[in-house]
């Protein structure tokens, strides 16, 4: 939630990523159920995956958008050991860094995009598949981390820019008083900076001697800050839940009108404290963390930590924030925050106008993303199968799903139509994160 440089909408990312459509043709094959799935899975990933896969990476948006939607499809082909699909990746990449100039510099996206690329790294060489890595990524990815923890300038609201990463999370550990509670929170990019280094030292195992020596005190250095950070920053919860820095939002312009249950005209702000991140954003952190646990060794005190913080994530995820189909709706549902709120989100925000915003549930499309499937529980699993076996989803779901829209610009039926590219995207993304 790296607000000092704006955050790239997902209704922006949504509406770029969903065009042109692409629809299925002819009628499904007659065979079994496992097959007709595959087949759809298949049809889907041409329609959905490949083209973005081959899309040249060169503005803030499509660096987020590839992260956050191409993540689950990425784990999901090495799930399967589809050899295809992991070289439809390992060329992604492979362009990318062909043109690597283009990469975008803006911090959170580009942030966002070394996470993917280094989710890339650990998945291809932890499957024995190390041959698919494009030549020269690991270094690309380590001099960016190294640069952003420890050169770059880092921006931070009215304070004079930090030179690098590590300078501004130091002083947000290390200052209690500050003129607004959100000047103390950990934001995205930050939280990126941590699991790509921990990534990188799962990498470096399967990698030479001579790499680990190279890498061993900078990977070190950034993975025990993050370890003072989620010690330090994060609470348990008395229903044995956990969240991060609750409360350091509250007083932040999106989380302003947070009370409010209704989202309605003239409306008066009204905060929240101890509020939690918002549900959206927070939908990587299991992922995020098992990125940190799985840079230690498995047993030790560490891969322990991490791995309680996520089933305690979990615990919080299940029992505060998702609502399961009930007399009240039919669909699955995610309140607005993780401490269990679910007032008014982002009420004004960006190209939504005055007067609109995300009411309650309102963020529940990023359900359908997958992340939450990365908590690797029975009940995540779950959730996802049964998330696909609900498709197609009724109109009154879809319409939750979407994300608020300008009253100028309402959603038509062909929005919110099951077979809309936004909603077959989705779909493969379910059907993807189900099998995780």
């Amino acid at each position: 939630m790296t607000k000092p440089q704006g955050v790239i909408q997902f209704v922006l990312l949504l509406g770029v990523l969903c065009s042109p459509a692409w629809m299925l043709a002819g009628s499904s094959p007659q065979s079994s159920a496992p097959a007709q799935k595959s087949d759809l899975v298949s049809q889907l990933w041409g329609e959905r995956v490949e083209p973005i896969l081959l899309r040249p990476v060169n503005s803030p948006a499509q660096a987020y958008q590839d992260a956050e939607m191409l993540m689950v499809p990425m784990h999901a082909a090495f799930k399967r050991n589809n050899l295809q699909w992991e070289q439809d990746f390992a060329q992604h990449f492979q362009r990318t860094l062909q043109n690597s100039s283009a990469l975008p510099d803006q911090s959170l996206s580009r942030t966002f995009y070394l996470y993917f690329a280094s989710q890339f790294l650990v998945l291809a060489s932890s499957t024995g598949h190390a041959d698919l890595i494009p030549k020269g990524l690991p270094d690309f990815v380590f001099s960016d981390l190294e640069a952003y923890w420890l050169r770059r300038p880092a921006i931070h609201y009215e304070h004079p820019a930090f030179t690098g990463m590590k300078a501004r999370v130091l002083w947000k550990l290390n200052t209690r008083k500050v003129a607004k509670s959100y000047y103390r929170a950990i934001i995205d990019d930050e939280l990126f900076a941590f699991s790509i280094a921990a990534d990188l030292r799962t990498y470096s195992y399967h990698d030479t001697a001579e790499r680990q020596r190279a890498w061993r005190l900078p990977l070190d250095d950034v993975i025990s800050v993050a370890d003072k950070v989620y010690e330090q920053e994060g609470t348990r919860t008395s229903s044995g839940g956990w969240l991060l820095q609750p409360g350091v939002w509250s007083d932040h312009p999106d989380f302003q009108y947070a009370g409010n249950l209704r989202a309605e005209s003239g409306m008066r702000p009204k905060t929240v404290q101890g509020i939690g991140w918002d549900s959206s954003h927070f939908m990587r952190a299991p992922l995020l963390l098992t990125s940190l646990m799985n840079s230690f060794g498995v047993g030790s005190r560490q891969y322990n930590y991490y791995l309680d913080l996520r089933k305690a994530l979990a615990t919080q995820f299940f029992a505060n924030v998702l609502a399961e189909p009930s007399r009240d709706s039919p669909c699955y549902r995610q309140k607005n925050f993780m401490d269990g709120s679910n007032g008014v989100y982002r009420w004004g925000y960006g190209n939504l106008g005055v007067g609109n915003g995300y009411g309650p549930y309102g963020v529940s499309g990023v359900l359908l993303i997958g992340w939450w499937a990365f908590l690797d529980t029975d009940q995540s699993r779950a959730l996802y199968r049964d998330l696909a076996k609900q498709y197609p989803w009724p109109k009154e779901c879809i319409a939750l799903y979407l994300p608020p829209r300008p009253a100028s610009q309402p959603y038509t039926d062909k929005d919110l139509d099951p077979n809309s590219p936004a909603m077959r995207q989705y779909h493969l993304l379910v059907l993807l994160a189900s099998e995780l």
